[in-house]
């Protein structure tokens, strides 16, 4: 299959080098063997979660003393030694529990509850602690804290430190080999196969890809990530119909000669827990065989892109921070959800790509480092599958809500010079 031709145009170029290693677990799960091979490699699942919060501390723990010091108020370096009535500092991973599951939350689309309480714990032990707005934090974070520990064994925070992160940088670059700048498409929640689904905005953007209309935009554009929601399996459609029309999709768009990242997402047919590895090659065996230019990856998601690290996922991580975080209106005091895009702004602040898993997101029990800690800030930090568009600039980084494609019919395009944003719809009712 070839894509139609463009007079005059020349399809911009950028480079492309995959950052998602460290989320391709190569750990071997084997099936359970009762008086097997005492040799076989051990279950990953047979080791606790308490593995991941300690390799999550050790990584963002360093990190947040950066940010604290140099300061004259005692160092304290396990919460064990902290001493009543001595203003402190002191590094752990904040712990948030429900004590009265039957009392209402704060807020309908919330798991908050008033008496829910915070500590922060480590090792050694743990504290209670009395934090203003103690409904903005969740388990899983890594904070640093200053306070003193009162009378009654609680600790009165005064200020909450998030990890030491250096802005985005551009590695070095080499002349671009065309004089068009490098756009890159972000494009999420396309649902091939749902029978309640129009196929009219899909086909409209693979016509566009192919240069059918809007032939100088198009050029633009050098790469193609879908961010999850790539499938939906009803009564009317089985999965492998669903997925043959995804691999349709994936086929037509790599033979107009673009790469397409392809992230799997909560629904589609990979494995449950975080990271997910990327979809077999056996589900998309047209476009699997046929090109190159198609890449399954993992999700969560990291790739350098004409030299700018961008990193996100297929949204899942961002709503379920909008339903474990609340903020306070001003104007009432009232709590209410964290918007799509606050949530990934607190996730890019904290340092990780996903701080409520293992607690409300399953995630694999990583023994030697939790890879969803990030390490560098990313010059483009996006989420899937948002209920609308929704961006800002956050300390250098770009940070993108791509709303779902199959009700807004809406792409995000991301020059990757200047890291502009603009939204190209693709209006079913046209």
């Amino acid at each position: 299959m070839t894509a139609p031709k463009t007079e005059h145009t020349t399809r911009a170029y950028s480079k492309h080098q995959p950052n998602w290693q460290r989320f391709q677990s190569d750990l071997v799960i084997p099936s359970s063997n009762v008086g097997g091979d005492k040799n076989a490699a051990p279950n990953v699942y047979q080791r606790q979660y308490s593995h991941v919060y300690h390799q999550r501390l050790a990584a963002l723990g360093p990190r947040c003393w950066e940010t604290m010091l140099p300061s004259d108020v005692v160092q304290v370096k396990r919460i064990l030694e902290l001493k009543e009535g001595e203003p402190s500092l002191v590094v752990g991973t904040l712990v948030r529990e429900t004590t009265n599951t039957k009392e209402p939350t704060l807020h309908p689309d919330s798991e908050c509850r008033k008496s829910d309480a915070l500590y922060l714990e480590d090792e050694s032990g743990r504290v209670v602690l009395e934090v203003p707005e103690k409904h903005s934090y969740c388990t899983g974070l890594v904070v640093g804290l200053r306070g003193t520990v009162q009378m009654d064994g609680v600790m009165l925070v005064e200020e909450v430190y998030a990890p030491a992160m250096s802005p985005p940088t551009r590695m070095e670059t080499t002349p671009l080999e065309t004089q068009a700048v490098p756009h890159l498409l972000l494009v999420s929640g396309l649902l091939c196969g749902g029978s309640n689904v129009s196929s009219l905005p899909r086909d409209m953007l693979l016509s566009f890809l192919q240069g059918r209309f809007g032939v100088e935009k198009a050029a633009l554009i050098s790469q193609v990530v879908v961010a999850g929601g790539l499938v939906r399996a009803d009564d009317k459609v089985s999965q492998a119909d669903a997925l043959r029309d995804l691999d349709g999709f994936l086929l037509q768009v790599s033979a107009a000669g673009i790469p397409v990242d392809v992230i799997p997402g909560q629904n589609d047919p990979t494995t449950a827990n975080w990271p997910q590895r990327p979809l077999h090659s056996a589900l998309l065996p047209r476009s699997s065989a046929s090109s190159n230019l198609v890449r399954r990856t993992p999700n969560p998601y990291a790739a350098v892109h004409n030299d700018h690290l961008v990193m996100g996922a297929d949204g899942r991580n961002v709503a379920d921070l909008t339903r474990r975080l609340l903020k306070q209106e001003e104007n009432d005091n009232a709590w209410v959800p964290l918007s799509e895009l606050e949530a990934l702004q607190r996730s890019l602040k904290w340092s990780h790509i996903c701080p409520t898993g293992p607690d409300s997101i399953p995630t694999v029990p990583h023994a030697e480092s939790d890879p969803m800690c990030m390490t560098q800030a990313p010059s483009v930090y996006f989420c899937g599958n948002a209920h609308a568009f929704d961006t800002a600039i956050s300390n250098g980084t770009r940070l993108v809500c791509v709303p779902k494609f199959a009700t807004t019919g809406q792409a995000i395009l991301v020059n990757l010079e200047n890291l502009d944003v603009e939204i190209l719809s693709f209006d079913a009712q046209i």
